[in-house]
């Protein structure tokens, strides 16, 4: 099984690349390609804001087409699957240095690889980002810089905007 799980994540990784070929020329990025059980799940942004849903219909088509036809999908999908073409919502995952620095300010959830000193997950503000590392805020104060390959899985953290609250009125005041 650990054999299998590595093929898919070479798979994603390939995938990765290929689809990023496809929706360059739409100035648009690839965030996230899983293969898990019977799904192949692929997420695409437009840095540049919310991303057109009939731009995702259009190259929905020929995303699928390119899948269908590599032989590494074939061999890690003998019979069927399901293909799922979508954008991030509001949290986004942070897969490349560009992703973090697009993000530097946002509250941040990361998930550092097994062997790295200290808690595996973290919450915090990313509020920096050098050559190879990031730099976290934490609500402390404290702050931490990690190594890029240190980092198994980042996504930020949506934040509701404050709501003002709601004025019952004065209590007690009666109208005449």
């Amino acid at each position: 099984m650990a054999q299998t799980n590595q093929a898919r994540v070479r798979l994603a990784e390939e995938l990765f690349t290929l689809v990023g070929a496809i929706v360059q020329d739409r100035a648009l990025e690839v965030l996230d390609v899983e293969c898990a059980g019977d799904a192949i799940r692929i997420t695409l942004d437009d840095p540049t804001g919310p991303l057109d849903s009939a731009l995702l219909d259009e190259l929905t088509p020929a995303i699928s087409a390119a899948v269908d036809s590599s032989a590494e999908v074939d061999a890690a999908y003998p019979h069927s699957y399901l293909l799922e073409v979508s954008t991030p919502g509001l949290e986004r995952l942070l897969r490349t240095r560009a992703h973090f620095e697009r993000f530097v300010g946002s509250k941040v959830l990361l998930k550092l690889k097994a062997g790295v000193q200290g808690e595996r997950r973290l919450q915090g503000r990313l509020s920096a980002i050098g050559d190879e590392s990031v730099e976290i805020e934490f609500d402390s104060g404290e702050k931490r810089w990690l190594p890029l390959e240190d980092i198994e899985r980042a996504r930020t953290v949506f934040e509701w905007p404050a709501q003002p609250k709601k004025s019952l009125g004065a209590k007690g005041s009666a109208k005449k």
